[in-house]
């Protein structure tokens, strides 16, 4: 278990404060009651107490912390791997629709290509209409043109 920086260094400083208080009472105790071991000793064991007392509590503090750190991050993966799989499905819906568009675009392009031989069949048809008349005004232009003739070399 890695414990975050934050806390390492909540945990450093208390223990730094817990014990220049204990280096002060010790000195004070040492000048106020240098003669007196009995009441140093009750003194140093009460004062012990009271460090174990806000160590535990510190410890349980923590433990707590952490405790709430892996249920966030449990709950951050759910989270994460439902925006992933609605991701996944959404993409997958895209798809589908993509492919449709590409099979119904094709199908457009299908049509639209069999419309177009249609019309250039139509239009080689025309033209073909188109060379016969042309042919046909040609015959009938040459034909009128030995009458012609003749009509201008009566009159």
């Amino acid at each position: 278990m890695v414990l975050p920086n934050e806390i390492i260094a909540v945990i450093v400083s208390f223990v730094l404060a817990e014990l220049a208080g204990f280096i002060g009472f010790v000195w004070k105790a040492n000048q106020l009651y240098q003669r007196d071991r009995d009441s140093i000793w009750e003194f140093l064991s009460n004062l012990k107490i009271e460090i174990e007392d806000r160590c535990n509590t510190l410890v349980v503090g923590l433990q707590k912390e952490v405790s709430a750190r892996e249920k966030s991050q449990v709950e951050c993966k759910k989270e994460v791997d439902g925006e992933i799989q609605r991701i996944k499905h959404h993409l997958e819906l895209e798809k589908e629709m993509n492919k449709r568009s590409i099979e119904e675009l094709k199908e457009q392009l299908s049509d639209l290509s069999d419309k177009f031989d249609k019309m250039q069949e139509s239009i080689e048809v025309m033209n073909r209409r188109i060379d016969e008349l042309f042919k046909i005004i040609q015959l009938i232009k040459s034909e009128d043109e030995p009458k012609r003739t003749r009509a201008t070399k009566q009159r």
